[in-house]
């Protein structure tokens, strides 16, 4: 996918920092297309800028981000002034330490919150972050709706059911900041030694297709 389709959904994203007069950015302003949005928005970015969005973090260097487990703006604007593509899983719990002790609902949110508010507001352009998490049978978090595996759920045949699991998960991992989810897995399985067999909905294309769609309707709608 090209940087400048990435930007669509950053662009839709970006709300109006100022009026809508004659100096607002083309890329605030929301009554201008998608397209035209995102094309006036990478004129304006630099190539550092372009770079930052293909970056994704996950869990040591998120983790440098934050002075006593509280996301700090300023370790951001040292280590991520041009920006941040994506953020995986904004909800998990960084410190090993605390393991046992992942982050409830609301403390996700706050912290998703906290960090997505100095890139709005903090960063020149003000993109947003993009962040993604496991929904591959519910979302991945403390106190989230857990459902039998993909190769369970695959052996139901069951596209309705398929639906409201994914549509479940999405609407758990949306509630904590997750914009896009790791799921469904449309990989046909046909050895079981495959560590990962419990992650697929069986070997039978027609099957996993059908199932597929299902799970992506739940997640995304029609």
């Amino acid at each position: 996918m090209t940087l400048r389709k990435d930007l669509l959904a950053a662009a839709i994203l970006l709300l109006p920092l100022v009026g809508c007069g004659d100096s607002t950015p083309a890329y605030l302003d929301a009554t201008l297309s998608p397209e035209q949005r995102a094309d006036d928005l990478l004129a304006r970015m630099t190539l550092d800028e372009k770079i930052a969005q293909l970056q994704c973090i996950w869990s040591d260097p998120k983790r440098e981000l934050y002075t006593d487990r509280v996301f700090d703006p300023r370790k951001a604007a040292e280590q991520y002034p041009n920006g941040l593509g994506f953020m995986a899983r904004p909800n998990e719990n960084l410190w090993p330490e605390f393991a046992h002790q992942a982050l409830h609902p609301r403390q996700a949110a706050e912290q998703y919150n906290a960090v997505q508010r100095y890139f709005v507001e903090q960063t020149r352009l003000g993109i947003p972050i993009a962040a993604h998490d496991e929904v591959v049978h519910g979302q991945l978090s403390q106190d989230a709706t857990n459902f039998p595996v993909p190769i369970a759920l695959g052996c139901t045949w069951d596209e309705d059911l398929m639906t409201q699991v994914f549509s479940a998960g999405a609407l758990e991992a949306r509630s904590k900041g997750g914009a896009q989810g790791f799921g469904p897995i449309l990989d046909p399985v046909r050895d079981p030694r495959w560590g990962r067999t419990e992650e697929t909905m069986g070997e039978d294309p027609y099957l996993i297709a059908r199932m597929g769609i299902a799970a992506l309707r739940g997640l995304q709608g029609e």
